[in-house]
């Protein structure tokens, strides 16, 4: 009987320290290897002009990819048209489809390719993890989706106490060459996120929390089928209003 596919979500308000916490704990607690962050897309086709599909173990025509990519909600958002999208799969690798075209490639871009991705991880039943802000209800309709091909869902969240800390951890991150993420963009998804916390635990089969409201951030414990397993008695403010509050 073949295994039941594993999606890790790593997920939390911009500056909340995700990667940091699954560079710490993936080697020691899980063997999942295909690990999907569209920042790292990012960096790595802004240095190479190029991702290699099959680094993700998925294949797919030049069609699929381009159903999908148009059809995203985030293609619209984005005002993407076929000039200012530019990319294309050739022979399963994704590149500008035009060389004669001065795009500039945006976050946008990469969150298209990063979600197609997953999706394809999903519908080919390959367990992965990814990290994400969870700023958007889409990120609910993903869960969704991995259920209805048999997943167990595991949710690896790490919060704040404010977004002030957010904010300055991203500055942070600046003044180390990391990406950028604008002052108002930071706090607005802080509280979306937050927003969306008691949801994400409903739907996933686990959940492991960590408050990064300190010097490192601190395991509080986990939530499985309805009932909490804290470290301690005392847990941050954040946790009582987002999920003991809610769920």
């Amino acid at each position: 009987m073949p295994k039941q596919p594993k999606l890790r979500i790593f997920a939390g308000p911009n500056g909340s320290g995700k990667t940091t916490l699954f560079d710490s704990i993936q080697s020691i607690y899980f063997s999942t290897r295909l690990f999907i962050n569209a920042d790292n897309l990012e960096q790595f086709y802004k240095k190479s002009n190029f991702i290699n599909l099959s680094e993700f173990e998925i294949s797919c025509t030049a069609e699929e990819f381009n159903n999908f990519c148009l059809h995203s909600g985030l293609y619209k958002k984005a005002f993407f048209n076929i000039e200012n999208w530019n990319l294309a799969v050739k022979s399963n690798v994704i590149v500008k489809a035009n060389d004669n075209l001065e795009t500039v490639f945006n976050s946008y871009h990469f969150a298209i390719i990063a979600d197609f991705i997953r999706h394809t991880l999903i519908q080919n039943k390959q367990s992965f993890s990814f990290e994400t802000v969870f700023s958007h209800h889409s990120k609910l309709d993903l869960i969704d989706f991995a259920h209805q091909h048999g997943y167990k869902v595991y949710l690896y969240f790490i919060g704040t106490e404010t977004p002030l800390m957010n904010l300055e951890r991203v500055k942070d991150r600046i003044k180390k060459g990391g990406h950028a993420v604008e002052d108002e963009k930071v706090k607005k998804r802080y509280f979306l996120t937050m927003g969306l916390l008691a949801e994400m635990i409903q739907k996933a089969n686990e959940t492991y929390l960590w408050d990064n409201s300190g010097l490192k951030h601190k395991y509080l414990g986990k939530l499985k089928n309805g009932y909490a397993e804290f470290e301690h008695i005392s847990v941050p403010r954040w946790v009582d209003t987002y999920i003991l509050d809610r769920v």
